[in-house]
Formats: structure tokens, C-alpha cells, sequence
């Protein structure tokens, strides 16, 4: 009787042990399984939303770039061309006015621009020395070397000429020299240069 018991416990603890097999494996397993698959879902929306996120913000900032480089754009042209239209008013008073009197002008002129945009009006004269300019410098700089006079002095057409951003060596201040030529009865009578700050225009 003693053996028999013993044979149905050991049976009754196999059974046992069976029963948390059946348990684990059909109950607990898909659990687990349907929670790894929830979290890998979780992780793929959410790197999802971070990739369309990412992208709209780089659409948005690409869109936003290029309506300011598109504004700045347009300052900078309006900039040339109100500059321009001073020059050809330059050139006239030169050509019409007493030395004087176009000085006054040219402080009228620098005036009406934004406080800051021009850093000097200056004359080369068809000798390549400067007839005037509103700047405090030595008498009779030597500007025939300039490009802005280097062109003007070899091309016949009365039109534009925008140089490079050169460094005055006086000023020591960094400016874009506009320029146009001055003409009287068809002869070059001198560069009427406009030299403006690039700061204004970047």
C-alpha cells in the first residue's frame, strides 16, 4: 500500500508539472509574444512620426530659405537700383553745377539713402586722380588703377559697372563700388563712383 501511494503521488506530480507546461506554453507565451509585437508596432509608429516630422520640418525651413533669400533678393535689387539712379543724378550735377554746388547735392543725395548704405561719392577724374570725394583723404589719390575706372576708361557705353568688394585702404572699410562714366560732348570726363557697404546688402 505504501508503494501505491507513493506511485500515485509521483503520478499526481507529473500531472502537476504538465499542467504548468500546458499553462505556460499556451497562455504565457503569446503574451509575451503579443507584447514584443506591440512594442516593435510602437517603436516603428513612433520612428515613423519622427521621420514625417523631420521631413516636414526640413520642408518648412527649405520654404522658408527661399522666401527670404527671395525677399533679400529683391532688397538687394532695389538697393542697385536706387543706388544707380543716384549716380545718374550725380553725373548730371557734376556736369551742370559748380564744384560747390555739387557737393551739396551729393550730401543731399547721401542723405536721402538709409543711414549707413554709402560709404563715400567719390570723382576720378579721366587722369585717374580724384576730383572729389566726400570722404576726409589725402589730395590727389591715384585711383586710374581701379577697376571700376579701368572699365569705364575702356568701354564706350554709358551704363552700370559694379566692381568688387574692395578694402579702403584709408577708411579701412570694406564697400562695393559702383560706378558710372562721366561724359561731356562725347568725351570721358571722369568715373562718377558710389561705394556702398556690403553689410547692408548680405
Amino acid at each position: 500500500p505504501k508503494i501505491k501511494m507513493r506511485n500515485i503521488h509521483s503520478g499526481a506530480r507529473t500531472n502537476l508539472g504538465f499542467v504548468r507546461y500546458v499553462f505556460y506554453a499556451y497562455t504565457l507565451v503569446p503574451i509575451v509574444i503579443l507584447l514584443s509585437l506591440l512594442t516593435a508596432v510602437y517603436w516603428w509608429s513612433m520612428q515613423d512620426a519622427a521621420a514625417t516630422l523631420r521631413q516636414d520640418t526640413l520642408g518648412n525651413a527649405q520654404l522658408r530659405a527661399s522666401q527670404v533669400n527671395s525677399t533679400l533678393s529683391e532688397a538687394v535689387s532695389m538697393t542697385f537700383q536706387n543706388a544707380d539712379k543716384t549716380l545718374q543724378t550725380l553725373v548730371d550735377s557734376y556736369l551742370d553745377n559748380s564744384s560747390t554746388s555739387f557737393q551739396k547735392q551729393a550730401s543731399i543725395l547721401m542723405g536721402r539713402m538709409t543711414d549707413g548704405l554709402i560709404v563715400k561719392i567719390s570723382v576720378i577724374g579721366p587722369s585717374g586722380y580724384v576730383a572729389y570725394t566726400s570722404a576726409v583723404t589725402a589730395d590727389r589719390t591715384y585711383m586710374g588703377d581701379c577697376e571700376n575706372f579701368q572699365f569705364h576708361n575702356t568701354h564706350s557705353a554709358n551704363q552700370l559697372f559694379i566692381g568688387k568688394p574692395v578694402l579702403d585702404p584709408l577708411s579701412g572699410q570694406w564697400s562695393i563700388r559702383l560706378s558710372r562714366p562721366i561724359y561731356r560732348h562725347g568725351q570721358l570726363q571722369g568715373v562718377m563712383v558710389l561705394s556702398l557697404s556690403p553689410a547692408y546688402l548680405y
